[in-house]
């Protein structure tokens, strides 16, 4: 765990990510692997027909930990003062995860990209090379347990299905989510990819910590993607329900998510949605209903809007970690008929 810790110690915080890309470089060069640098200062290889990986080098906080604690299986940091400090890890975590994987599979693409805590390069770059890949996986969403997949129209039903079979297989316990920006939206125009937890909790803020388990969890499922479905093509998704991305601006370090969400939430949406596994064929129509457009928490600490569902654990903020939100109004959870 050296190399994670030392991630958790480098800062990198939006814009000024040459720290953090001087360990990446170290790592691939370690490793022998090839690799070039962007405008953006985005690290890349492109191997066509190959599956891709992706993580973003930014982060939020201006301050990283002196000090990076393990206490009964969670990770945390401090300064010398013993003040906590969040750890980076959106999306170091990320990071770590990419490179553990290059060292199984060394002949994968891959982008380690910059200033996604602002928007992203990563469209940039992606727009220049126009890649052909087989599909991509980025590690940049919170918690354990998700997947963040085609309720955000970054891949069709076939690469989830596989994604969940080979999670159920294998007793790992991820679950398909709804999510918020990530790179998945730039890459989701020209490769179908999925968002997968990657163990982080409490992005942002200064409490912001990782469960280890829920990391190396995370690993393994990616080493198992690779294993059973990387020979496999799927499709690319049709429609980007976040093509407001263009008009994301960059309050004070944090992004303001409000026009990623309404794409969306707003409006009432009825669709058909097939899920076939190894046992059964489920057909089940979700009936959304009363995804508001005004189902907002206004954080009290930072001013920052979002959508309650993104609230991280015991009511905090996304952004800055604030324990307590002044909510909006509030929706209905999406009913199943059938």
């Amino acid at each position: 765990m050296k190399l994670l810790k030392e991630l958790y110690m480098t800062n990198g915080v939006s814009g000024k990510e040459g720290d953090i890309s001087n360990i990446v470089e170290r790592e691939l060069d370690l490793m022998k692997i090839d690799y070039e640098i962007d405008a953006h200062g985005q690290i890349y290889r492109i191997v066509e027909d190959n599956p891709l990986l992706c993580a973003h080098m930014d982060q939020v906080q201006s301050d990283s930990p002196d000090i990076v604690i393990y206490d009964r299986g969670e990770i945390f940091g401090s300064n010398k003062k013993g003040k906590s400090i969040g750890l980076g890890a959106d999306d170091k975590n990320g990071i770590w995860i990419c490179l553990n994987l290059l060292r199984l599979y060394p002949d994968l693409s891959f982008i380690f990209s910059t200033e996604e805590e602002m928007g992203g390069n990563s469209g940039i770059l992606l727009r220049e090379l126009q890649p052909e890949s087989r599909f991509a996986l980025v590690f940049d969403r919170k918690g354990g347990s998700d997947i963040v997949a085609t309720f955000n129209s970054y891949c069709e039903d076939d690469m989830i299905d596989d994604i969940l079979d080979v999670s159920d297989e294998f007793e790992m316990g991820f679950k398909e989510a709804i999510g918020t920006f990530s790179d998945c939206d730039h890459l989701s125009k020209y490769i179908p990819c999925v968002n997968i937890s990657c163990g982080y909790h409490n992005a942002h803020s200064h409490v912001e910590h990782t469960v280890l388990a829920e990391l190396r969890n995370s690993l393994k499922l990616g080493e198992l993607i690779i294993s059973e479905l990387g020979e496999n093509y799927y499709g690319r998704p049709q429609i980007n329900v976040f093509d407001t991305i263009d008009d994301l601006t960059s309050i004070g370090g944090k992004r303001e998510t409000k026009s990623a969400y309404t794409g969306w939430y707003k409006g009432a949406r009825s669709y058909y949605e097939t899920k076939t596994s190894s046992n059964k064929t489920q057909k089940k129509q979700i009936a959304y209903e009363s995804y508001d457009v005004g189902s907002w928490t206004t954080c009290y600490e930072c001013g920052q809007e979002y959508h309650e569902t993104d609230r991280d654990e015991g009511g905090l903020c996304p952004f800055c970690g604030a324990m307590e939100y002044i909510s909006i109004s509030r929706y209905e959870e999406p009913t199943v008929k059938g």
